[in-house]
């Protein structure tokens, strides 16, 4: 009897899946005489709070049986327990998987870091240099918050991509929030634009009435 008892406990596989994604487990029930059976499979958290009870596996072939289920969104190392029945005699396996952040989304996640860190070195960057022309220090500032902008838009669409293709419930709201902030972005752009160059005009009108004066530019910095 115990010989029989211990050919009855099933084998699961233990792997890694990503974070809700698709995955299956598989379980093998048989002794050397008999195979008709039935599995059931259980599943813990890694707290160790129960997530899956006692679900029925699907049979595949005699004997052979998987179970397939969408990944938690929580990372970690996850218990899965298999109880298998043959002839009203039971045994039971149990064996570990991995879940862990799906590749993209980790990159996707890296890609906003990055550009963030970009987006705020840009509005930043004018505090550490200064061009020797005027003009050219002056155009380059504008360029910095210009571009500053456009990542900050940039970034605010990229965040809201990622979550919603993490599935976390994004509403048609933050999307028309997100439609409202792009457009205030665009209008701060062309706003900094028309402001920097009306600034450069009487930049030019100052400097061309000085010359006409035969004051010295670099006299009035």
């Amino acid at each position: 009897m115990i010989l029989f008892l211990i050919l009855l406990i099933p084998s699961v596989s233990g792997i890694t899946f990503f974070t809700d994604s698709e995955a299956t487990l598989w379980a093998a029930c048989k002794n050397q005489s008999y195979v008709e059976s039935t599995a059931n499979i259980s599943i813990w958290y890694p707290n160790s709070s129960l997530w899956i009870a006692n679900e029925t596996m699907t049979p595949i072939t005699l004997g052979r049986f998987n179970y397939t289920f969408i990944a938690p969104g929580v990372e970690g190392n996850y218990l899965s327990s298999v109880l298998c029945t043959i002839g009203g005699i039971e045994g039971y396996d149990e064996d570990d998987f991995w879940v862990r952040q799906a590749e993209e989304e980790m990159t996707s996640m890296a890609v906003v870091i990055f550009i963030m860190l970009i987006t705020i070195g840009v509005f930043i960057a004018p505090r550490f240099f200064k061009a020797n022309n005027k003009y050219l220090d002056f155009t380059l500032k504008g360029l910095c918050i210009i571009f500053g902008l456009f990542l900050l838009s940039l970034d605010a669409v990229i965040v809201v991509t990622v979550a919603d293709k993490a599935n976390l419930g994004i509403s048609s709201e933050i999307f028309t929030y997100l439609w409202i902030i792009n457009w205030a972005t665009y209008l701060a752009m062309v706003i900094v634009i028309l402001s920097f160059g009306y600034k450069m005009l009487q930049m030019w009108k100052i400097d061309k009435h000085n010359k006409r004066m035969g004051i010295d530019p670099n006299e009035q910095e």
